[in-house]
């Protein structure tokens, strides 16, 4: 994707306009996130020069959360699950979420982890940032599309492996078989007379 440096602020309004309308549920919004991070378009905002104050941000959630035009006018949240359909650019967005304006490193704000929960549990983004952290060989077939992330956490052995069964005797009879063998049914069948 290229932008002439004319229409970047079309860009960003139409962006913001996309975002707001369809929420998380837009296909194309993730690109132009990332054209974003990848040309730091959020760190300075002089949307109208003359007309308009300048504005300057701290960190990326602060430009997410700005109201059109210097910002997208909406929760970082929404922009993180925007992004979900597309592990390497929600790794951006999850890197620089962390990032504090004028900084080259990533650091962590911890008050925004807390906020938006990005680095806990079993979300997409704390995957992948574990991910990239200890298996940077399934990160990269995540980053393809070639494993989901689930996948790749418990193939790393950093998430168990888990099953759903529904609300049904039956179905969990049917997978307690599939999954165990004889022995631990047996097993789990005298612990529940216990």
């Amino acid at each position: 994707m290229s932008i002439r440096k004319d229409n970047i602020e079309d860009f960003i309004t139409s962006l913001a306009k996309i975002i707001n309308t369809y929420g998380s549920k837009s296909y194309t919004a993730a690109e132009g996130i990332e054209y974003i991070i990848d040309n730091n378009l959020w760190q300075e905002r002089d949307p109208s020069p003359g007309l308009l104050d300048k504005r300057t941000f701290r960190n990326f959630q602060e430009f997410c959360a700005a109201p059109t035009p210097w910002g997208l006018n909406t929760h970082f949240q929404v922009i993180l699950d925007l992004c979900h359909r597309e592990p390497k650019i929600l790794h951006k967005v999850t890197e620089v979420g962390k990032m504090q304006q004028g900084d080259n490193r990533y650091t962590i704000d911890h008050d925004n982890i807390m906020v938006y929960n990005t680095e806990q549990g079993t979300s997409k983004a704390y995957g992948l940032q574990r991910l990239h952290t200890e298996r940077p060989d399934l990160y990269e077939l995540v980053i393809e599309k070639e494993m989901s992330v689930n996948a790749a956490m418990v193939k790393a052995g950093l998430r168990p492996k888990t099953y759903t069964v529904r609300e049904d005797a039956d179905d969990f009879i049917r997978k307690i078989k599939q999954v165990f063998d004889q022995k631990t049914i047996d097993y789990i069948v005298s612990n529940l007379l216990k």
